[in-house]
């Protein structure tokens, strides 16, 4: 999944007020150049694969998020967990959002590992 903070997704704040389950799980990391962002999850929005979203400012939360990141499967809720922890040593924060219920033949469940990087912006 792509992790560039080049467009910025704008949340139309009647589509927002219909989110299922949104802010789940919420965490906040510092991802790029050291500047703090703050994820609110939604583990069953976007046709039901989940989706998290990512913003600058926590006053953005009701109308513009940097970036939303969506699952791959339906039903799969992507954004059921959140953890922030810098996996990589680099300095930075690294996001990592589960989705439990992702399965090919049983319920194996996923993990999906987002490293930040200091030269995105």
């Amino acid at each position: 999944m792509d992790w560039s903070l080049a467009k910025p997704s704008i949340v139309n704040l009647k589509r927002f007020f219909g989110i299922k389950y949104f802010g789940y799980q919420v965490n906040s990391g510092k991802f790029f150049h050291s500047k703090r962002f703050y994820i609110a999850s939604s583990p069953q929005d976007t046709d039901n694969k989940g989706s998290v979203y990512i913003y600058e400012n926590e006053a953005d939360v009701l109308n513009r998020a940097v970036k939303i990141l969506v699952g791959e499967k339906s039903g799969e809720f992507f954004g059921g967990s959140l953890a922030v922890a810098d996996i990589n040593g680099d300095g930075l924060d690294d996001l990592i959002v589960g989705a439990h219920l992702y399965t090919i033949s049983h319920d194996e469940g996923r993990i999906y590992l987002f490293l930040a990087n200091s030269q995105v912006r």
